[in-house]
C-alpha cells in the first residue's frame, strides 16, 4: 500500500474525530472509516462470505455491549419497517435455498419453526402446547419425514 493510500485513510480516520459539543455523526464515521479500512486490508486474504461474517459478529458484540445505555424503543412504523426489511431479506434466502434444492430437501428444515414458534410462545406467552397441538406437529412433521424418504426412494429408483 502506497505512502499517499496510508495518509489518506488515517486522514479519513483522524477527521472525523469529535469534538466536545458536536453531534454524535462524526463518531459513525470515524467508526465507519475504521471498518472500511479493516475490510479493505483483509478483502484480498479471505473470502467475502468470511470477511461478511466476521464484520457482522463484530458488529453484534460491540453493539450489544453499547445497546443497554442508548436504547430508544421504536415506534410501530419504525418496528414495522424493521419486521418487513427481515421478512422480505429472509423469504430472498428461501428463494434462493429453493433454487439450489427440491422442495422435498427443503421441507424438513422449515419444521424449525415449529420449534421456534413455540419456544417464543411459551417465552412471550407463557403458553404450552397442548395435546392437540403437539400431534398436529407430529402430523405434519412425519408427513414431510416420510414424503422426503419417498422422494428418495423414487429417484434412486430412476437411476
Amino acid at each position: 500500500m502506497g505512502d499517499t493510500k496510508r495518509r489518506r485513510r488515517a486522514g479519513s480516520w483522524w477527521s472525523s474525530v469529535p469534538a466536545p459539543g458536536r453531534s454524535r455523526w462524526p463518531r459513525c464515521c470515524r467508526c465507519w472509516a475504521g471498518a472500511a479500512i479493516v475490510t479493505k486490508l483483509i478483502s484480498g486474504t479471505d473470502q467475502p462470505t468470511t470477511t461478511l461474517a466476521y464484520s457482522a459478529l463484530v458488529g453484534l458484540g460491540l453493539l450489544s455491549a453499547v445497546v443497554p445505555f442508548v436504547w430508544v424503543t421504536p415506534s410501530w412504523f419504525e418496528l414495522a419497517l424493521v419486521m418487513g426489511t427481515f421478512s422480505t431479506a429472509g423469504h430472498g434466502l428461501v428463494v434462493l435455498a429453493y433454487r439450489h434444492a427440491s422442495a422435498s430437501l427443503m421441507a424438513p428444515f422449515s419444521y424449525v419453526q415449529l420449534i421456534w414458534a413455540g419456544a417464543l410462545g411459551f417465552a412471550v406467552f407463557g403458553a404450552l402446547p397442548d395435546a392437540w397441538t403437539i400431534t398436529g406437529v407430529g402430523i405434519i412433521a412425519a408427513s414431510g419425514l416420510y414424503t422426503a424418504y419417498r422422494e428418495r426412494v423414487r429417484a434412486a429408483g430412476r437411476r
